[in-house]
Protein backbone atom coordinates (compact mmCIF):
# COMPACT_ATOMS: atom_id res chain seq x y z
CA UNK A 1 0.00 0.00 0.00
CA UNK A 2 1.35 3.45 -0.99
CA UNK A 3 -1.23 5.35 1.71
CA UNK A 4 -1.09 4.60 5.20
CA UNK A 5 -3.19 1.50 6.95
CA UNK A 6 -5.12 4.12 9.24
CA UNK A 7 -5.24 8.17 8.38
CA UNK A 8 -8.08 8.53 10.77
CA UNK A 9 -5.27 10.92 12.75
CA UNK A 10 -4.23 12.82 10.23
CA UNK A 11 -7.68 12.81 8.40
CA UNK A 12 -10.32 12.96 11.27
CA UNK A 13 -13.35 13.65 9.08
CA UNK A 14 -13.24 10.61 7.44
CA UNK A 15 -15.78 8.89 9.73
CA UNK A 16 -19.55 9.74 10.21
CA UNK A 17 -21.03 9.04 13.04
CA UNK A 18 -23.26 5.98 12.59
CA UNK A 19 -20.28 4.70 10.63
CA UNK A 20 -20.52 0.59 10.70
CA UNK A 21 -17.66 0.50 9.16
CA UNK A 22 -14.64 1.81 6.89
CA UNK A 23 -12.09 0.38 4.84
CA UNK A 24 -9.89 0.59 1.55
CA UNK A 25 -11.09 -0.43 -1.63
CA UNK A 26 -10.12 -0.64 -5.55
CA UNK A 27 -6.26 -0.95 -5.61
CA UNK A 28 -5.26 0.01 -2.18
CA UNK A 29 -7.32 -3.34 -1.38
CA UNK A 30 -5.95 -5.41 -4.02
CA UNK A 31 -2.35 -4.18 -3.96
CA UNK A 32 -2.45 -2.64 -7.20
CA UNK A 33 -1.77 0.89 -6.77
CA UNK A 34 0.16 2.80 -8.85
CA UNK A 35 1.58 6.03 -7.14
CA UNK A 36 0.70 9.44 -8.32
CA UNK A 37 4.52 9.86 -9.12
CA UNK A 38 4.66 6.54 -11.29
CA UNK A 39 4.38 7.15 -15.48
CA UNK A 40 1.03 5.10 -15.45
CA UNK A 41 -0.05 5.93 -11.63
CA UNK A 42 -3.97 6.94 -12.32
CA UNK A 43 -5.56 5.53 -8.96
CA UNK A 44 -7.24 7.51 -6.66
CA UNK A 45 -7.72 6.50 -2.98
CA UNK A 46 -10.94 4.88 -2.47
CA UNK A 47 -12.76 3.88 0.77
CA UNK A 48 -15.82 2.26 1.17
CA UNK A 49 -18.06 1.89 4.03
CA UNK A 50 -21.53 1.42 5.73
CA UNK A 51 -23.42 3.07 8.07
CA UNK A 52 -26.59 3.44 10.50
CA UNK A 53 -28.71 6.58 10.63
CA UNK A 54 -31.06 7.70 13.50
CA UNK A 55 -34.06 5.59 14.71
CA UNK A 56 -35.99 8.30 12.67
CA UNK A 57 -34.89 6.88 9.40
CA UNK A 58 -36.74 3.69 10.06
CA UNK A 59 -39.54 4.81 11.74
CA UNK A 60 -39.56 8.17 9.78
CA UNK A 61 -39.70 9.49 6.39
CA UNK A 62 -36.19 7.71 5.44
CA UNK A 63 -33.16 9.67 4.42
CA UNK A 64 -30.55 9.22 1.66
CA UNK A 65 -28.83 5.69 1.50
CA UNK A 66 -25.82 6.22 -0.57
CA UNK A 67 -23.25 9.25 0.43
CA UNK A 68 -20.72 9.61 -2.02
CA UNK A 69 -18.21 12.86 -0.84
CA UNK A 70 -14.57 13.70 -1.04
CA UNK A 71 -12.44 14.56 2.03
CA UNK A 72 -8.56 15.31 1.13
CA UNK A 73 -7.28 13.00 -1.59
CA UNK A 74 -10.01 10.23 -0.69
CA UNK A 75 -12.97 9.66 -2.60
CA UNK A 76 -15.59 7.80 -0.30
CA UNK A 77 -18.69 5.94 -0.84
CA UNK A 78 -20.93 4.67 2.17
CA UNK A 79 -23.91 2.89 2.24
CA UNK A 80 -27.26 2.88 4.76
CA UNK A 81 -26.87 -0.74 6.42
CA UNK A 82 -29.66 -2.26 4.40
CA UNK A 83 -28.41 -0.88 1.18
CA UNK A 84 -25.63 -2.38 1.87
CA UNK A 85 -27.55 -5.67 2.61
CA UNK A 86 -29.11 -5.47 -0.35
CA UNK A 87 -26.15 -5.41 -2.76
CA UNK A 88 -24.67 -8.14 -0.78
CA UNK A 89 -27.42 -10.31 -1.64
CA UNK A 90 -27.16 -9.14 -5.36
CA UNK A 91 -23.10 -10.22 -5.61
CA UNK A 92 -22.30 -6.77 -6.37
CA UNK A 93 -18.42 -6.96 -6.89
CA UNK A 94 -17.50 -3.77 -4.88
CA UNK A 95 -19.37 -4.68 -2.12
CA UNK A 96 -18.91 -8.39 -1.39
CA UNK A 97 -15.83 -8.95 -1.66
CA UNK A 98 -15.77 -5.95 1.30
CA UNK A 99 -16.32 -9.22 4.05
CA UNK A 100 -13.38 -11.11 2.83
CA UNK A 101 -10.25 -7.83 3.04
CA UNK A 102 -7.69 -8.29 4.67
CA UNK A 103 -7.34 -6.40 8.29
CA UNK A 104 -4.80 -3.72 7.12
CA UNK A 105 -7.21 -2.85 4.38
CA UNK A 106 -9.58 -1.90 7.13
CA UNK A 107 -9.77 1.70 8.61
CA UNK A 108 -12.99 1.29 11.37
CA UNK A 109 -14.49 -1.90 12.41
CA UNK A 110 -17.40 -2.71 14.93
CA UNK A 111 -19.20 -5.21 16.40
CA UNK A 112 -22.13 -4.97 13.91
CA UNK A 113 -19.31 -5.06 11.12
CA UNK A 114 -18.07 -8.30 12.64
CA UNK A 115 -21.28 -10.29 12.81
CA UNK A 116 -21.29 -9.29 9.08
CA UNK A 117 -18.21 -11.03 8.50
CA UNK A 118 -19.16 -13.49 10.60
CA UNK A 119 -22.15 -14.34 8.60
CA UNK A 120 -20.50 -13.55 5.18
CA UNK A 121 -21.29 -17.12 4.01
CA UNK A 122 -25.22 -16.06 3.93
CA UNK A 123 -23.70 -13.95 0.92
CA UNK A 124 -21.95 -16.84 -1.29
CA UNK A 125 -23.51 -18.60 -4.07
CA UNK A 126 -22.72 -19.08 -7.64
CA UNK A 127 -24.80 -15.96 -8.24
CA UNK A 128 -20.96 -14.50 -8.18
CA UNK A 129 -21.17 -15.48 -11.75
CA UNK A 130 -23.25 -13.55 -14.11
CA UNK A 131 -22.04 -10.13 -11.36
CA UNK A 132 -18.43 -10.67 -11.71
CA UNK A 133 -18.63 -11.89 -15.10
CA UNK A 134 -21.36 -9.18 -15.60
CA UNK A 135 -19.01 -6.28 -14.34
CA UNK A 136 -16.17 -7.21 -16.62
CA UNK A 137 -18.07 -7.61 -19.49
CA UNK A 138 -18.63 -3.69 -18.95
CA UNK A 139 -14.98 -2.95 -18.01
CA UNK A 140 -14.05 -5.06 -21.04
CA UNK A 141 -16.53 -2.58 -23.01
CA UNK A 142 -15.35 0.54 -22.02
CA UNK A 143 -11.53 0.07 -22.53
CA UNK A 144 -12.14 1.40 -26.28
CA UNK A 145 -15.10 3.53 -25.22
CA UNK A 146 -12.88 6.60 -24.86
CA UNK A 147 -10.93 6.42 -27.98
CA UNK A 148 -11.99 8.54 -30.27
CA UNK A 149 -14.83 8.08 -33.00
CA UNK A 150 -15.88 5.55 -31.14
CA UNK A 151 -19.87 5.13 -31.52
CA UNK A 152 -20.67 3.37 -28.02
CA UNK A 153 -18.64 6.59 -26.70
CA UNK A 154 -21.56 8.21 -28.09
CA UNK A 155 -24.41 6.06 -27.24
CA UNK A 156 -23.00 5.77 -23.36
CA UNK A 157 -23.38 9.76 -23.51
CA UNK A 158 -27.07 9.99 -25.01
CA UNK A 159 -27.79 7.40 -22.40
CA UNK A 160 -26.18 9.21 -19.74
CA UNK A 161 -28.06 12.12 -20.78
CA UNK A 162 -31.33 10.79 -20.92
CA UNK A 163 -31.13 9.66 -17.88
CA UNK A 164 -30.12 13.03 -16.37
CA UNK A 165 -33.22 14.88 -18.01
CA UNK A 166 -35.58 12.02 -16.57
CA UNK A 167 -34.58 12.44 -13.26
CA UNK A 168 -34.73 16.51 -13.99
CA UNK A 169 -38.68 15.79 -15.49
CA UNK A 170 -39.86 13.28 -12.56
CA UNK A 171 -38.53 15.93 -10.02
CA UNK A 172 -40.36 18.78 -11.04
CA UNK A 173 -43.82 16.47 -11.29
CA UNK A 174 -43.16 14.11 -8.51
CA UNK A 175 -40.89 16.37 -6.42
CA UNK A 176 -37.35 15.28 -5.27
CA UNK A 177 -36.90 11.07 -4.33
CA UNK A 178 -35.22 8.13 -6.28
CA UNK A 179 -36.45 8.57 -9.73
CA UNK A 180 -33.07 6.35 -10.98
CA UNK A 181 -34.40 3.46 -13.22
CA UNK A 182 -32.45 0.95 -15.62
CA UNK A 183 -28.94 -0.05 -15.72
CA UNK A 184 -28.32 3.60 -13.93
CA UNK A 185 -30.67 2.47 -10.47
CA UNK A 186 -27.63 2.87 -8.28
CA UNK A 187 -25.58 5.50 -9.76
CA UNK A 188 -26.30 9.09 -7.82
CA UNK A 189 -26.81 12.21 -10.71
CA UNK A 190 -23.39 13.46 -9.14
CA UNK A 191 -22.26 10.18 -10.37
CA UNK A 192 -23.85 10.42 -13.67
CA UNK A 193 -22.60 13.75 -14.21
CA UNK A 194 -19.13 12.48 -13.47
CA UNK A 195 -19.06 9.60 -16.04
CA UNK A 196 -20.37 12.50 -18.73
CA UNK A 197 -17.94 14.36 -18.02
CA UNK A 198 -15.56 11.85 -18.19
CA UNK A 199 -17.01 10.59 -21.82
CA UNK A 200 -15.89 14.26 -22.89
CA UNK A 201 -12.97 14.90 -21.53
CA UNK A 202 -14.01 17.69 -19.52
CA UNK A 203 -12.81 16.44 -16.40
CA UNK A 204 -12.81 13.65 -13.97
CA UNK A 205 -11.55 10.01 -13.16
CA UNK A 206 -10.04 9.81 -16.86
CA UNK A 207 -7.18 12.88 -15.69
CA UNK A 208 -4.67 14.10 -18.52
CA UNK A 209 -2.21 11.41 -17.74
CA UNK A 210 -5.21 8.98 -17.88
CA UNK A 211 -6.12 9.68 -21.68
CA UNK A 212 -2.52 9.97 -22.61
CA UNK A 213 -2.21 6.13 -21.84
CA UNK A 214 -5.65 5.67 -23.94
CA UNK A 215 -3.84 7.43 -26.32
CA UNK A 216 -0.63 5.56 -26.17
CA UNK A 217 -2.36 2.32 -26.42
CA UNK A 218 -5.08 2.35 -27.77
CA UNK A 219 -7.40 0.87 -24.64
CA UNK A 220 -7.72 1.79 -20.85
CA UNK A 221 -5.65 -0.41 -19.35
CA UNK A 222 -7.02 0.46 -16.47
CA UNK A 223 -10.32 -1.37 -17.16
CA UNK A 224 -7.99 -4.01 -18.66
CA UNK A 225 -6.54 -4.45 -15.36
CA UNK A 226 -10.23 -4.59 -13.83
CA UNK A 227 -11.83 -6.88 -15.97
CA UNK A 228 -8.64 -9.70 -15.49
CA UNK A 229 -9.08 -9.16 -11.91
CA UNK A 230 -12.94 -9.23 -11.92
CA UNK A 231 -12.97 -12.59 -13.75
CA UNK A 232 -9.89 -14.52 -11.65
CA UNK A 233 -11.45 -12.97 -8.04
CA UNK A 234 -14.98 -14.94 -9.92
CA UNK A 235 -13.58 -18.16 -11.14
CA UNK A 236 -11.98 -18.38 -7.70
CA UNK A 237 -15.04 -17.99 -5.50
CA UNK A 238 -16.76 -20.37 -7.70
CA UNK A 239 -13.99 -23.08 -6.85
CA UNK A 240 -13.40 -22.01 -3.36
CA UNK A 241 -16.01 -20.17 -1.67
CA UNK A 242 -13.21 -17.59 -1.05
CA UNK A 243 -12.27 -14.15 -1.91
CA UNK A 244 -8.71 -13.32 -2.55
CA UNK A 245 -9.27 -9.47 -2.28
CA UNK A 246 -5.38 -8.80 -1.82
CA UNK A 247 -4.29 -10.05 -4.65
CA UNK A 248 -0.31 -9.46 -3.35
CA UNK A 249 1.35 -12.97 -4.72
CA UNK A 250 -0.85 -13.75 -6.85
CA UNK A 251 -1.27 -11.24 -9.24
CA UNK A 252 -0.85 -7.79 -8.47
CA UNK A 253 2.65 -7.45 -10.13
CA UNK A 254 1.12 -8.45 -14.01
CA UNK A 255 -2.50 -6.18 -13.15
CA UNK A 256 0.07 -3.33 -12.67
CA UNK A 257 1.91 -4.73 -15.75
CA UNK A 258 -1.11 -4.19 -17.99
CA UNK A 259 -1.93 -0.89 -16.19
CA UNK A 260 1.56 0.15 -17.45
CA UNK A 261 0.67 -1.24 -20.95
CA UNK A 262 3.01 -4.06 -20.87
CA UNK A 263 0.16 -5.83 -22.23
CA UNK A 264 -1.65 -5.29 -25.76
CA UNK A 265 -5.51 -4.97 -26.10
CA UNK A 266 -5.02 -8.59 -28.45
CA UNK A 267 -3.69 -10.06 -25.47
CA UNK A 268 -6.33 -8.87 -22.98
CA UNK A 269 -9.08 -9.63 -24.89
CA UNK A 270 -7.77 -13.17 -25.20
CA UNK A 271 -7.26 -13.81 -22.06
CA UNK A 272 -10.73 -12.64 -20.89
CA UNK A 273 -12.24 -15.11 -23.09
CA UNK A 274 -10.45 -18.08 -21.76
CA UNK A 275 -10.93 -16.66 -18.21
CA UNK A 276 -15.02 -16.66 -19.14
CA UNK A 277 -14.81 -19.96 -20.22
CA UNK A 278 -13.11 -20.95 -17.01
CA UNK A 279 -15.90 -19.16 -15.39
CA UNK A 280 -19.17 -21.35 -17.10
CA UNK A 281 -16.80 -24.87 -16.00
CA UNK A 282 -16.21 -23.52 -12.21
CA UNK A 283 -20.12 -22.19 -12.53
CA UNK A 284 -20.88 -26.48 -13.61
CA UNK A 285 -18.84 -27.86 -10.87
CA UNK A 286 -19.55 -25.37 -7.77
CA UNK A 287 -20.89 -26.36 -4.77
CA UNK A 288 -22.22 -23.01 -3.73
CA UNK A 289 -25.86 -22.83 -3.56
CA UNK A 290 -27.53 -21.06 -6.32
CA UNK A 291 -28.34 -18.01 -4.64
CA UNK A 292 -27.22 -15.85 -1.47
CA UNK A 293 -30.01 -16.28 1.80
CA UNK A 294 -32.24 -13.62 1.54
CA UNK A 295 -34.06 -14.91 4.79
CA UNK A 296 -30.79 -15.36 6.43
CA UNK A 297 -29.69 -11.67 5.43
CA UNK A 298 -33.14 -10.35 6.53
CA UNK A 299 -32.60 -11.42 9.92
CA UNK A 300 -28.90 -10.80 10.32
CA UNK A 301 -29.81 -7.54 9.56
CA UNK A 302 -32.77 -6.67 11.78
CA UNK A 303 -30.57 -8.15 14.54
CA UNK A 304 -27.91 -5.91 14.18
CA UNK A 305 -30.21 -2.69 13.94
CA UNK A 306 -32.17 -4.24 16.96
CA UNK A 307 -28.48 -4.23 18.27
CA UNK A 308 -27.58 -0.98 17.59
CA UNK A 309 -30.76 0.69 18.93
CA UNK A 310 -31.33 -1.31 21.90
CA UNK A 311 -34.23 -2.62 21.36
CA UNK A 312 -35.31 -5.45 23.59
CA UNK A 313 -35.34 -9.29 21.74
CA UNK A 314 -39.16 -9.10 23.39
CA UNK A 315 -40.46 -6.03 21.06
CA UNK A 316 -42.53 -7.42 18.59
CA UNK A 317 -42.74 -4.35 16.71
CA UNK A 318 -39.58 -5.22 15.16
CA UNK A 319 -40.32 -8.28 13.58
Amino acid sequence: MTHPVNPLESVPDLVRSGTVFLSYRGSESHGTTLPPEDEFGTDDVDLMGAFVHPLEHYFGFGRRQTLERWVGEYDIVEYELGKFVSLLLKSNPNVISLLWLPPRSILVSSPAHERLIENRSLFASKAVYDSFCGYANGQLRRMTRLVDNNPEREREMEALNAELQHRRDMERVHGPGNHARGIYGEWSAKKLRKRLNDLRGVSGYMGEKRRRNVERFGYDVKHGAHAIRLLRMGVEFLRTGEFRVDRTGVDAEELKEIKRGLWTLKRVQSVSERLFTEAEDALRASNLPEKPSREGAEELLVGILKEQFKVSPEDASWR
